[in-house]
């Protein structure tokens, strides 16, 4: 506490200097040491303050270390579900591949019950996986069938001739599943299969189908396209109902479904006569070549198909026997070259666009890449199963399951069925 003064408030000169320093200083350590105590205090304040927060750190940290505990147990878990299902999967992917063979055995093995118990009817593999030829093989043995069975060559004729009747195309009604098969003889036909069975259904003939080259089915009508003439058919009840005859020789008949119309070939002429419905022409096509896709003389077609508005033609006596053109006529691509075929006669396509011809002198069934490239040959000279004599005839139904039928006596149709997915 500060002194206090009394009397004249000038006697303050009479006080010696030493003792006022001694005052001033004094108090300075009354100061310093009321700092020191508060400093002390203050710093215990937070000592404590420290304390109680770390305290309460640990606390909370222990809380969250414990709540990621489960956290981390149930990601561990769910790891383990994952590598478990991973296994799974492959597990049900093998199995599922195992069952897809197993599905084909089965229906091979159906199929060879119905060769004993309801012929006529002939299944051929394509086999596209080597590892299971061998499986296949053993368990698939198929006997012939004879469906069309021809009059014998009189003794005068060669063994290499042409015989009096052959079976000329095919073609396959989706909505009844039924085969059309258009015999041409000296009493042309068209004769009706079940295509499950190939048990014969009925039989069409008449004396205006002469000299028939193509057929295809539209709707509620069967067309027949003859060498000089064009008739259309009831599909229910067979009869014919319509006839154009003409001076031109035809030769294949494809169907363009926009609109519909009909492509009629004119034989060794590189044009197209193009029909509606009514059998009334429309219009004339000109097929154009370039340097790529070069005719001889005596160039025909053998065979017309339009998909996706494309126009694929195969040709006899050209570089490229088989080609693609515009419907209005403009090359647009040749696909497969003159080497790869011997004469090719009818050909038709899967669900992947590739391509099946039946080469007639080559006396096989060919497979062709969209591209062009050979991709698997089937049969050869022979009356076996699996083997052609001139086969001709050729279609292929929405299951990928291919018909074919041999150009010559004692011929065949045969039945292919093709082992998914290739």
């Amino acid at each position: 506490m500060m002194a206090s003064f009394t009397g004249n408030p000038h006697s303050i000169s009479s006080v010696n200097a030493n003792e006022y320093s001694d005052i001033i200083e004094g108090k300075k350590r009354v100061v310093h040491e009321e700092f020191l105590v508060y400093h002390h205090q203050l710093s215990a304040k937070e000592s404590q303050i420290c304390s109680q927060l770390d305290a309460v750190c640990n606390t909370e940290s222990d809380k969250f270390q414990r709540s990621l505990q489960p956290t981390d147990d149930m990601i561990k878990f769910l790891t383990s579900q994952v590598k478990d299902l991973q296994i799974r999967f492959q597990e049900k992917n093998m199995l599922q591949y195992v069952e897809m063979h197993l599905a084909g055995m089965h229906q091979f093995l159906e199929e060879k019950n119905l060769l004993e118990k309801s012929p006529p009817i002939l299944s051929i593999k394509l086999k596209f996986d080597p590892n299971f030829r061998d499986i296949f093989d053993k368990i698939c043995n198929i006997e012939q069938i004879s469906i069309f069975r021809y009059d014998a060559y009189p003794v005068k004729y060669s063994h290499k001739q042409t015989p009096n009747e052959s079976v000329e195309a095919l073609a396959i009604d989706t909505a009844t599943n039924r085969l059309f098969a258009l015999v041409k003889s000296t009493t042309s036909c068209v004769k009706i299969f079940n295509t499950n069975d190939l048990t014969e259904v009925a039989t069409f003939a008449d004396q205006k189908i002469m000299f028939p080259n193509n057929l295809a089915i539209v709707g509620e009508y069967i067309f027949i396209v003859c060498d000089r003439s064009i008739l259309k058919l009831t599909k229910s009840s067979i009869a014919i109902i319509d006839l154009v005859s003409s001076q031109t020789t035809y030769s294949g008949l494809a169907i363009n479904y926009v609109g519909p119309t009909l492509y009629i070939g004119v034989a060794e002429k590189l044009m197209l006569n193009v029909f509606d419905l009514e059998l009334k022409q429309i219009k004339v096509v000109q097929l154009r070549t370039s340097d790529e896709t070069k005719h001889r003389k005596h160039t025909r077609i053998q065979h017309i198909c339009i998909v996706q508005l494309e126009l694929y033609i195969l040709f006899s006596n050209t570089n490229h026997p088989f080609q693609s053109f515009t419907l209005n006529g403009d090359p647009l691509r040749c696909i497969i070259p003159e080497t790869a075929l011997t004469e090719g006669r009818r050909f038709c396509f899967d669900h992947h666009v590739n391509i099946f011809i039946t080469d007639r002198e080559g006396h096989r069934l060919k497979m062709f890449s969209n591209e062009g490239k050979l991709l698997h040959t089937i049969g050869h000279e022979g009356t076996a199963p699996g083997n052609f004599l001139y086969p001709t005839g050729l279609a292929i139904d929405e299951s990928g399951s291919l018909f074919v039928t041999d150009g010559k006596d004692n011929a065949m149709l045969q039945k292919f069925v093709v082992i998914k997915p290739y």
